[in-house]
């Protein structure tokens, strides 16, 4: 996208948002049509200023019309990579989203990530994220994952779950 012979990164940002979110929008009708429901994955990096200073798993030139699939597009919404944000963000985006989908009615799940993909020890943020969306009015299941993280198999062959872990679920 140009403007005046010169590339104009937010107009290409919004032709690609715009693109994608059509695309969102055909496959939404071709999985209703098969009689099942949209589940779409709301990554807290789409809420992130296009600065190309930031270091994340997204193209930097896509306008990211996540608050749109939210309410035109998603059966479901799954809410993750919150480990990316300080935990006053985290919370902020998580209110934020889940707003959003209630304004439709759309059921949240909170996908956890142990960010700290350990064993044993301090799981610090898991249990953040954790607490957050246990506590949260707006969130209806939490997901946790990176299961490898906690879990491995012993010298018995025997899969064995990190007792860290455990404790965190059960306080929860």
């Amino acid at each position: 996208a140009q403007r005046d012979g010169h590339v104009d990164r937010d107009l290409a940002a919004r032709a690609n948002g715009d693109a994608y979110t059509e695309f969102l929008r055909k496959a939404k009708r071709d999985i209703s049509s098969a009689g099942k429901v949209t589940s779409l994955h709301i990554n807290a990096t789409f809420d992130f200023e296009d600065d190309r200073h930031i270091s994340c798993n997204l193209p930097p030139n896509v306008a990211w019309q996540w608050e749109t699939w939210i309410r035109d597009i998603a059966d479901v919404v799954h809410l993750k990579d919150m480990h990316f944000l300080r935990e006053p963000r985290a919370r902020h985006f998580v209110d934020r989203a889940t707003r959003v989908a209630k304004e439709t009615d759309r059921p949240v799940v909170y996908i956890g990530t142990n960010k700290e993909l350990r064993f044993s020890g301090e799981h610090d943020r898991t249990r953040f994220e954790m607490g957050l969306a246990m506590q949260h009015p707006r969130i209806d299941a939490f997901q946790l994952y990176e299961a490898a993280s906690f879990t491995r198999v012993d010298e018995r062959g025997m899969v064995v779950g990190s007792e860290e872990i455990a404790d965190l679920i059960a306080k929860e």
